[in-house]
């Protein structure tokens, strides 16, 4: 027998009992029986009443969390009755169930002066539909949000990013540029007091260029850059030395390669020893842009970044870790504290190519990782980012923890995963 015609006759008997049920006049069973159909219409109209109100509270929920992100972009300098009618201002322009009536929206904000804590409590009243009949006229719904974040932690990060020529292809270099515009958007966001938030941007390819300025400075080394030799000492003339290295300082445009080993992975400040010293060539990479938190200048440097060159991942990580330090040449980077989360955000779209001392890609991988492992033990977070190309392993070890690692496929995701990191420094959090 077919589905239809099973159910039928399941149809048909059940009506033939129920029939002779009602017509039984043994015991008074039809009043027992509408009698025991209170309860269970009852309970069938609680589960509605109950569904409804607890679909209102997930959309509360969500609103009163967006409201909450919303406002610790202004809290701190909000009194408290402008605290109230943002809270209530954002939370109307999020939360849409025309249901919920009696809507209540309490803000509360406190400083410990380590964390900055925002607080928001919301209530409404869900009407009921069947549960009226039973004497409840509407069923009681509460959120809380919370949201915390660090007001005296301070951040300051370095962007060490891949200029070479190989980011010129696939549209990479303007997803760079678009997608460091956007984190530099959402970092100012993020800071609360000027200078909590510092950002360095460092272009590298086989060089970085620290700009002009320097060209007087003991630990610039010209012997590149000189007639003399590897040693930049002309042992047939001193005269002709010192022009030469005058020279080479009028035609300079800021650049630098690796120093001596092992010095070419250290954070060492410059001495007297010419090992210490940063040997100056010519290159066409924009300038270094150290620590600051002149957002205007940021965006200025990231608009100038170009590719062309080869490929040196070690040189431009020991430039971001330069960049977060005390020591010169780029002292601008407060000494190791508490108050303060340090973080290079490294972006490649290649291998090791060339350094000054090989074009080996194993001899100089094994030049990144050392500085990868020094930058990580002084205790700055590294995210790596590998775009469509590069050494895998390389960079999943470099950074300082799994989730710290990007895979890009396409020049498209840089800007979201560029915002995920942003995102993930602002601190904040939803904490209930």
């Amino acid at each position: 027998m077919k589905v239809g015609a099973v159910f039928c006759a399941i149809v048909a008997a059940g009506c033939r009992r129920f029939v002779r049920f009602r017509t039984d006049e043994r015991g008074n069973v039809a009043i027992i029986f509408g009698l025991a159909l209170l309860p269970v219409a009852g309970m069938v109209g609680a589960a509605l009443d109950y569904s409804r109100a607890n679909s209102v509270k997930a959309a509360m929920q969500a609103s009163l969390d967006a409201t909450a992100l919303l406002l610790t972009r202004d809290a701190e300098t909000l009194t408290p009755s402008q605290l109230n009618k943002k809270a209530r201002d954002y939370f109307k322009a999020e939360f849409h169930r025309p249901e919920a009536v009696n809507i209540n929206i309490k803000p509360h904000y406190a400083s410990n002066g380590v964390l900055l804590d925002l607080t928001l409590n919301g209530s409404s009243q869900v009407k009921t539909a069947m549960m009226q009949l039973f004497g409840y006229k509407h069923m009681d719904v509460a959120v809380t949000s919370e949201v915390v974040w660090g007001a005296a932690k301070k951040i300051e990060i370095a962007l060490v990013l891949d200029n070479t020529g190989s980011m010129s292809h696939s549209g990479k270099i303007d997803a760079l540029i678009s997608a460091s515009h956007q984190f530099l958007d959402l970092m100012k966001k993020t800071s609360r007091s000027p200078g909590d938030v510092k950002v360095a941007i460092v272009p590298f390819d086989t060089h970085v260029n620290i700009g002009t300025a320097y060209k007087d400075m003991p630990w610039i080394d010209w012997s590149n850059m000189v007639t003399g030799g590897a040693s930049g000492v002309d042992n047939d003339d001193d005269d002709d030395t010192r022009f030469d290295q005058r020279d080479a300082k009028d035609t300079w445009n800021g650049c630098v390669i690796d120093r001596t080993q092992p010095n070419d992975v250290l954070d060492t400040p410059p001495s007297g020893s010419p090992a210490t010293w940063y040997p100056a060539e010519n290159c066409t990479l924009s300038t270094i842009t150290p620590l600051t938190y002149d957002w205007t200048a940021l965006s200025s440097a990231v608009d100038k970044m170009k590719a062309s060159g080869k490929t040196d991942l070690t040189i431009g990580l020991v430039w971001g870790w330069h960049a977060l330090t005390p020591n010169l040449p780029l002292p601008e980077g407060t000494a190791p504290s508490n108050d303060t989360l340090k973080y290079i955000l490294f972006m490649t779209d290649g291998l090791n190519t060339q350094n000054r001392f090989t074009t080996k890609p194993a001899d100089i991988d094994k030049r990144t990782k050392a500085v990868c492992d020094n930058i990580k033990a002084a205790k700055i977070r590294v995210y790596t980012v590998r775009v469509m190309e590069g050494n895998e392993a390389l960079l999943k070890d470099c950074a300082t923890a799994p989730s710290m690692y990007y895979n890009v496929t396409a020049a498209s995701q840089l800007a979201p995963v560029f915002q995920t990191i942003a995102k993930t420094l602002s601190q904040l959090r939803i904490s209930k």
